[in-house]
């Protein structure tokens, strides 16, 4: 922050005696969350990840089954059974946690692959802003004050939209 505001004031006080300076800033959130991009990639990622969801939930379902069926053992016959049920609900749970953790670190990884190439378009359609509209500087990120007039977030989710 520190950073930028030394270079910010540095461009302002060369800037004094010349030609004004262009200045704007983006809201990536803003435009992330009013991209139909976005959205219409994150839909089809959600679906393509729906079948082995919707595969853990039946299975977390047959495990919650299979414990509520469980009775305890009266004898040694029952007793083989019941170690046998046993048994088999902790292989389900330990099957289920590993399916569970692996389809959540590809969700995870998907969205991130997802997030960095919708930056990426972002990222070209603010250079192409920049150049049309002649800014001198924009800024992301975190700004320490952001009047309306510097704001060009709806400008680039217009780009971004009409490409």
């Amino acid at each position: 922050m520190r950073a930028l505001a030394l270079v910010l004031s540095s461009l302002i006080l060369t800037q004094i005696n010349a030609e004004s300076i262009k200045i704007g800033y983006v809201n990536i959130d803003k435009i992330i969350e009013n991209s139909s991009l976005y959205r219409n990639a994150n839909d089809k990622l959600l679906k393509e990840f729906e079948p082995r969801k919707n595969e853990l939930l039946m299975l977390y379902d047959k495990i919650h089954s299979l414990k509520g069926k469980i009775d305890l053992p009266n004898d040694i016959i029952d007793d083989l059974t019941y170690h046998s049920k046993i048994k088999t609900i902790k292989a389900l749970e330990n099957d289920f946690n590993k399916k569970s953790e692996i389809w959540q670190q590809e969700l995870n990884q998907s969205q991130f692959n997802l997030l960095s190439e919708i930056e990426l378009i972002i990222n070209n359609a603010i250079n192409n802003f920049a150049t049309s509209q002649n800014y001198d500087l924009i800024l992301y990120e975190n700004g320490a004050f952001v009047g309306p007039k510097a704001d060009i977030s709806e400008e680039i989710i217009f780009l971004i939209e009409n490409n």
